[in-house]
Formats: C-alpha cells, structure tokens, sequence
C-alpha cells in the first residue's frame, strides 16, 4: 500500500468545502462539470470525486498536501508522535487534519499505518469529518500589520491637527499618546524587520529560479544525448536488442530523475510558503510566483511530451528489429529448402553412381563370360579326339545341376551383390524403383522382400502391385535387416550340402 491508498479513503470523507478549496488552489478541473461554488461540488459530488482519484489529480493532491495548510495546526510536527498520541490529536483536530499533516510532513508511512490501525479497530474517529477548511482563515500577524499601518496613519493627522492649534503644549501627552507611541514604535520594526525578510525572501527565490532554469537545461540535455545514442543504435542491427534494453533504461532513470526533481521543487516550493505565511497581503509577490509555478508546470508538460516522443521512437526500433527478424527467418528457410534440394541431388548422383556401378559390374561378368565361352571354343577346336563317356557323364552333371537351382527373386536390390553369389540358387533382383509396375513371374522358387532397402512409400506402392498380390503367400519372405537375409543363405548351403 502506498500513498495512494490514503487518497483514496480520504477524498470520498473530504468536506465539499475542502474540496472546492481543493479544486481552487491547484487548479483542478473535472471535465463536462463546474466546480465554481460548494453547491456544484453537492450536486455533482460522486463525479468530481472520482475524477480527484485519477493518477494526473492525485499528483495535484501531494503537492497540495506538502504545502502549509491554512490554519494554525501546521506548526506542531508529528514526525516524533507515536500511534497512541495521533489518535489523541485526531480526536481534537480531526482524523483527515492528521493524515494530510503526516503527508505533509513526509510520513504517508505512518499516516498508513494509522489509518489502518484505526480501520482495524472499527474506530469512531473514522466518522469525524475535516473542520480545518471550513472557513479560510487570514495570518494574525497580517491583522496586526494592517492595524498598525492604519493606526500610523491617524497618529500622522492627529499630530499634524496638534502642531496647528497647540504649538506650545509639546511637553503635554497623556497616556494613551504614550500607548500609541510604543505601538508605532514596535510597528514600525516589525515592519521594517518583515521588509527585510521580504528582500532575502526576493533574493533567495531568483536564486531557486536561476536553479530551476538550469536543472530544466541538464534535463534537456540528457534527453538530446539519449537521442543521439538511440540513433547511433539504429546502425548496430545485430545489437539492437540489447541497445533497446539500454535505452529504456536510460529513459526510466530519466523520468526518475524527473519524478524527483519535481519532488525537490515541491518541498522548496513548501519551504518558500512557510516563510511567506505572515506576508500573504502580498498578493503581488503570490500572483509572480503562481505564474512562474505555471511555467514550470509548462516545461514540464513539454518534457513529458518528449518522453513520450521517445517512448514512441523506441516501439518504432522495436517494430523494426521486429520485421528484420522475420525477414532472417524467411531467408533461412529458404536456404534450408535449398540445401534439402542439394542433399536430395547428392543423394541422386549417389543412386546414379550405385546404377552405373552394377551395370559396369554386369558388363564386366557378362564379358567375363563371353570370354569364356570364348576359351571353351577355342579348346573345343583344338580337340581332335572325340569326347570320352567320362566328359559326357560330367557335362551331363553340370546341366543336371544347373536345373537344380533354386530361383529367387530379391525384392529391392542393394547396391553390392556379391554377397548373394551362391552356386546353389539363381537370384534374380528387383529395384526398389521398379515395385510400382514390374510384372511379378510365377515360376520363382521364392521371392525374398528386403525390408530395409525399401521406403516406406516403396512398401506402400509393392502391396498395391496386382502381379505381387497374385504371388503365393507362403513363397514370399520378408527381412528387415541384411543379418536374416545372411542366416537364410547359410542354411540353403548347409541344406544342399
């Protein structure tokens, strides 16, 4: 809870007086309602309240609370006083006298934990209302300078009256002329004494004008700094981030620096009516510094402008980087899907090379046997004597042998056979590219699926071919992996043996 929190308990409880007092000496205004005489604050009293309690009036309020209030109860200070003792002042002065005193004083701390020991208790003082502002009262001491200067004046004529018509009776006075004496005597240094004061008081406020002027350059000069770095931060996109972060910084202490300038002004401003209380038929002097006050309202209004200036010029950098990021987004997906189609080629030159590879292989076996058949040839030529029954019977064996092979067919050709030579079966291989639409025989002793060679959309695309659906299901054999497919070559061997 904060100060804030006593405002808003205490302005729904203020007197209508004491907020139209309110009302005129800070200058409040509540839009679409007068607030000229107490009769508009009761007619329109829930509205003007609640317009109070905005964050821009309740500034108005501290500052309101910080100055002297208008009656005697100033001059005894609550700094030292103990929760026990408030309550007993509250109950002669009034509970929202004490708590605006305790503001005054620089202890909402306390004034809160008053109030709500009070709230806690269910207190009776809680009911009382404000009596301080019901009638604005004028300084005693402003009532004895006026009657003194009024008295002077008569003391002047009478004297004047005296001198004409008894010019020889000077030794002659009674006790009222004696009475009257010592009074414009004292009168007369007081006044003198409130004259000089009055000087300090000039000189003293030129010094805390020339003060504020060059606090309100410091203050602009800072904020030309900080726009200056933030266009430097423009350059640097890799930074921007942490710049931003900078800058927000940066702004935040500004404003702080701000907030308590404005508080400093505000206690100095107090300081300044402490010391004009017993001047205020001064109104010249009071009108001077209500229009200075006014500027300074001014040029504060203004640097909140500039503020808010930056705070937009920031979301704009923030927006910026935004859009940069999505732009890198989309150029990194870009290279992504240019890399996949350069993975995909690659993988495409692979399976190409592989191709080329076996047909090479092919070529080369095919050759191989040419030349054999070759060489067979040649001896056959060179043979005069005709073959003995024992050649026949082998010749007979081998044909008799190569009729029984068994023939398999291999459903998704890897890229090196040679683990599959085997004298005692005929592989035939199918690609994984051709399953689609390759025209499976019947008169295959088995037909062997290499699970592992194929995709998942080449085994989806197999179970669709109506020539492998037509296979016998008992002669087709499925292998995940190459480790089945060597224990199955194994035992064929181990079987022919």
């Amino acid at each position: 809870m904060s100060e804030k929190d006593i405002w808003n308990w205490l302005v729904p409880r203020l007197s209508d007086n004491a907020i139209l007092f309110i009302h005129e000496t800070e200058k409040v205004t509540c839009p679409g309602f007068r607030t000229n005489t107490v009769a508009d604050i009761k007619s329109n009293r829930k509205r003007i309240v609640s317009n109070l309690l905005t964050p821009k009036n309740l500034k108005k309020l501290s500052i309101w609370a910080r100055r002297p209030p208008i009656n005697g109860f100033t001059e005894e200070s609550l700094v030292e006083k103990s929760i026990d003792n408030l309550k007993e002042i509250a109950k002669e002065e009034g509970l929202p006298e004490v708590l605006i005193k305790l503001i005054h004083e620089e202890q909402s701390e306390k004034a809160l934990e008053l109030l709500n020991t009070l709230i806690s208790e269910n207190s009776e003082l809680l009911e009382i209302e404000d009596n301080f502002l019901k009638k604005k009262k004028i300084s005693k001491e402003a009532d004895k300078i006026k009657s003194l200067r009024s008295l002077k004046g008569k003391k002047t004529v009478n004297s004047s009256k005296k001198n004409n018509e008894q010019e020889g009776e000077k030794g002659e006075q009674n006790d009222e002329d004696q009475l009257l004496n010592a009074a414009l005597s004292s009168a007369n240094n007081r006044i003198k004494k409130l004259e000089n004061k009055l000087e300090k008081l000039e000189t003293e406020f030129e010094k805390r004008e020339e003060s504020y002027k060059k606090r309100i350059e410091s203050s602009e000069s800072k904020q030309k700094t900080l726009l200056n770095e933030i266009k430097e931060k423009e350059k640097i996109n890799g930074e921007l981030k942490k710049n931003t972060s900078k800058l927000q910084d940066d702004l935040k202490r500004a404003i702080k620096t701000a907030e308590v300038t404005q508080k400093k002004l505000a206690q100095e401003q107090e300081e300044r009516e402490k010391e004009l209380k017993e001047l205020k038929e001064l109104e010249a002097l009071k009108t001077q510094h209500s229009k200075e006050i006014e500027e300074w309202e001014q040029e504060k209004k203004e640097l909140t402008e500039t503020l808010e200036l930056f705070e937009e010029e920031v979301e704009i950098l923030k927006t910026h980087h935004r859009k940069q990021v999505e732009e890198w987004e989309q150029e990194k997906k870009e290279l992504t899907e240019t890399l996949e189609l350069f993975e995909e080629e690659v993988e495409t030159l692979k399976t190409h090379h592989r191709k080329q590879a076996e047909e090479w292989k092919q070529e080369k076996k095919e050759l191989t046997e040419t030349l054999a058949l070759f060489e067979e040839e040649v001896k056959s030529l060179r043979k005069d004597e005709i073959p003995t029954i024992s050649d026949k019977m082998e010749e007979v064996a081998a044909t008799k042998e190569e009729e029984e092979k068994e023939r398999v067919m291999v459903i998704g050709k890897p890229a090196y056979t040679d683990n599959f030579s085997n004298d005692l079966i005929e592989f035939t291989f199918v690609k994984a590219e051709e399953v689609e639409n390759f025209a499976f025989p019947l008169d295959k002793n088995e037909y062997w699926v290499l699970e592992y060679e194929l995709t998942p959309k080449d085994n989806y695309l197999l179970k669709r071919n109506s020539s492998f659906l037509n296979l016998d299901k008992e002669r087709v054999l499925y292998y995940p992996n190459f480790l089945k497919v060597m224990d199955k070559l194994q035992a064929n061997s181990k079987n022919k043996n």
